[in-house]
């Protein structure tokens, strides 16, 4: 049984992250190939900030990044979904997806990241999500491809008075990909 905050796919559990996550989230965040397309590592505090202000957001009624959970064995994945951001002094909604490498492949950040999408189109009211992503990050702008993003081109971008170029898509809600709701594209029942 779920609770108001979880989503349920065929095979994860999304829910909102806790301070108790801290330690399993650090292990996946920080390992080195986890890291390869960031130009810096997350520290303590961004971890921390980002299990805060997704909790804050999810406990409101809004959007934030989701603790993943493999629904059979219960072991946390990851954490990914949709958050609220800002892009040039713009309130904007951008999609993440971090998930341990160990089950990278298997189909569960697409899984993941469609049942997020459909919640913030769908319950929460949005019309535009985007993503900006590493540009040697083949596997994650392949992913976005096949969930229905657009390449709006190479976009350099302040990330905390780091200045980098990242690969910029969006989806809008009007545009939204019938792969997001045929459970045959995605491999999963969403529930």
């Amino acid at each position: 049984m779920s609770s108001k905050f979880e989503i349920e796919t065929g095979r994860l559990i999304l829910s909102k992250p806790s301070e108790e996550d801290f330690q399993v989230l650090h292990l996946i965040l920080t390992n080195p190939l986890m890291t390869m397309y960031r130009e810096f590592n997350f520290d303590d505090n961004e971890i921390h900030s980002l299990i805060l202000d997704s909790d804050a957001s999810i406990s409101s009624g809004g959007v934030g990044l989701r603790l993943i959970q493999e629904k059979q064995t219960k072991e946390v994945i990851g954490i990914g979904g949709v958050k609220r951001s800002i892009l040039i002094n713009k309130d904007i909604y951008a999609a993440f997806m971090y998930l341990a490498p160990h089950v990278w492949g298997l189909g569960y950040g697409k899984e993941a990241l469609a049942a997020a999408i459909n919640e913030a189109f769908d319950l929460k009211g949005i019309d535009v999500i985007h993503s900006f992503i590493g540009l040697e990050n083949y596997s994650m702008q392949y992913l976005l491809e096949a969930l229905g993003f657009l390449k709006q081109g190479d976009e350099t971008i302040n990330l905390d008075y780091n200045v980098v170029t990242r690969a910029h898509y969006i989806l809008e809600k009007q545009n939204k990909s019938d792969i997001l709701l045929k459970e045959d594209n995605i491999f999963f029942p969403l529930i």
